[in-house]
């Protein structure tokens, strides 16, 4: 008899990604973020940022997801798209510099709107700041 501790892990559960393969993808967020806001001479993807990278289904592809700035006007979600898909080659290089990976990893990319991302979570650092503690109300 096996022992359930030892048994394979249910088909049905969502493998959760470990730290390493959670820290490569803040390692691409934070890249990718800083390539788009400049680096590139493309006004298009200036108007953008990195809002989220998680692994797709593992680390070998990771999904990024680019969000518009407040004040981009007239944004139009497929122009941008096309234009992170001429760029891919030129930003995995980028991120091959950056990152220290046998392969760099894969990128898909999708646009999603600031009211669409689900929120993120709070560090335990976070919960000893309180923005309204900061003001001086003086009542």
């Amino acid at each position: 008899m096996t022992s359930p501790r030892r048994g394979r892990p249910s088909s049905n559960q969502p493998r959760r990604p470990d730290r390493k393969t959670l820290q490569m993808c803040s390692q691409v967020q934070r890249t990718l973020d800083q390539i788009l806001s400049g680096e590139l001479d493309d006004d298009r993807l200036r108007d953008v940022y990195v809002s989220q990278v998680v692994p797709a289904p593992d680390a070998h592809c990771l999904m990024v997801s680019v969000s518009p700035l407040g004040f981009a006007k007239d944004f139009q979600p497929q122009v941008v798209l096309a234009r992170l898909a001429e760029h891919t080659g030129r930003l995995r290089s980028e991120l091959a510099r950056a990152i220290n990976r046998k392969k760099t990893p894969e990128l898909v990319f999708r646009v999603v709107l600031t009211e669409d991302l689900p929120p993120q979570s709070v560090s335990d650092d976070a919960d000893d700041f309180d923005e309204d503690d900061d003001v001086g109300d003086e009542e």
